[in-house]
């Protein structure tokens, strides 16, 4: 929520300035040149569950996977979900 927030603050600011991501090892990273402290960096973490994953211990509960990136553009990511 936080990264969408930060985005719709810089895009809808008026101000010139140009907006970029990217991802790598599970880091998104927002790059605004009017950002004060550089860029912005996110740690990318998600976990795919079984049904009834309240009443399990984490390790029976998570479905292993990884996430490969397919393409990337300065302003869009796509990637996919792949069960290991």
């Amino acid at each position: 929520m936080r990264i969408v927030v930060f985005v719709l603050l810089f895009l809808s600011s008026g101000l010139s300035g140009k907006l970029t991501i990217s991802w790598k090892e599970n880091f998104l990273r927002i790059n605004d040149d009017r950002n004060p402290g550089g860029a912005l960096e996110v740690w990318y973490l998600e976990a795919y569950c079984r049904p009834g994953s309240t009443d399990r211990e984490w390790n029976e509960t998570v479905i292993d996977h990884k996430t490969k990136l397919l393409s990337a553009t300065e302003t869009e990511i796509k990637r996919r979900r792949i069960r290991s």
